[in-house]
């Protein structure tokens, strides 16, 4: 597992990404509720913030000289949303997540989640944690971290997590 300091985003993805957590939200509102994400201001801040991830991801890649695809500002309807990879680079797979530096750091994931529950040893996950002054994130297998239950009762049936107190780095 690697640490990497990411870069902020450009002001044209900031917006991009406002735009998009507008606009997914109307069309998923009901799922969210469903999954038990709470209130409209929680989820909103949930969508930028992982989109933002993204971005902050894709800019890091790119920096290093690498050619990923860029991040999916698509709104799909229910039926076409799915766990696929958020970015692809050298036929590599990278999933993103990302928190808050103010939340204990944790990064959660539906139960369902094909990541989770097939394993997948050649996919990539970064897990990102976002904040006003510096970001970075985690490069890492999923093998080489522990999903365990939320601390918070309520997601405990629909979701699992990753917690950064439970891992060490290597710069």
């Amino acid at each position: 597992m690697t640490r990497i300091d990411l870069p902020s985003v450009t002001e044209y993805q900031r917006l991009q990404c406002q735009l998009f957590t507008e606009h997914v939200y109307e069309t998923s509102e009901k799922l969210y509720k469903k999954r038990g994400a709470g209130k409209e201001e929680k989820i909103k801040a949930d969508i930028l913030n992982g989109k933002l991830a993204e971005c902050m991801v894709f800019n890091f890649m790119e920096s290093t000289g690498d050619k990923p695809t860029p991040p999916d500002f698509a709104i799909y309807k229910k039926k076409r949303k799915s766990f696929d990879a958020d970015l692809v680079s050298n036929k590599e797979k990278i999933h993103v997540k990302s928190c808050l530096a103010d939340s204990p750091y944790s990064w959660l994931f539906q139960k369902t989640d094909p990541l989770i529950v097939e394993l997948p040893e050649d996919e990539i996950l970064v897990l990102c944690v976002i904040s006003e002054i510096d970001s970075y994130g985690y490069v890492c297998k999923l093998n080489e971290v522990t999903l365990g239950e939320p601390e918070v009762f309520q997601l405990r049936h629909t979701k699992a997590a990753i917690y950064e107190r439970d891992f060490k780095t290597e710069s």
